[in-house]
């Protein structure tokens, strides 16, 4: 595991690269999927990454200076839950005219 100012100085690089467009986030997602949900996992890749990249740098040790770059594919997912609510309506007036009309209802009161 890294040192606390190794991790940070990864995480620093991480978001560096990120603005600069060495790195990119590629989404794909459900239109249904919640913001939330959305940044928890961008949040994780993020991490995920820094830790890819501190595991890679502490493994190189001392020859780390001369690396300009690491190749790096991540990937995360997640779930969440989503309530829907369906409502429908009909009109019986049309469906008793197309199946029979009177003869389908046996008792009727007013």
């Amino acid at each position: 595991m890294c040192r606390l100012r190794i991790w940070q100085k990864c995480a620093a690089r991480v978001e560096d690269a990120l603005a600069a467009g060495r790195l990119t986030l590629t989404t794909t997602a459900t239109p249904n999927a919640s913001r939330e949900l959305r940044s928890r996992i961008e949040t994780a890749l993020r991490t995920s990454v820094t830790k890819h990249l501190c595991e890679q740098l502490s493994a190189i040790g001392e020859d780390a200076q001369y690396v300009s770059s690491l190749a790096v594919r991540k990937a995360e997912n997640g779930v969440e839950d989503v309530h829907y609510s369906i409502e429908r309506s009909l009109d019986v007036g049309v469906w008793l005219s197309e199946h029979g009309g009177p003869g389908v209802v046996t008792s009727a009161t007013q």
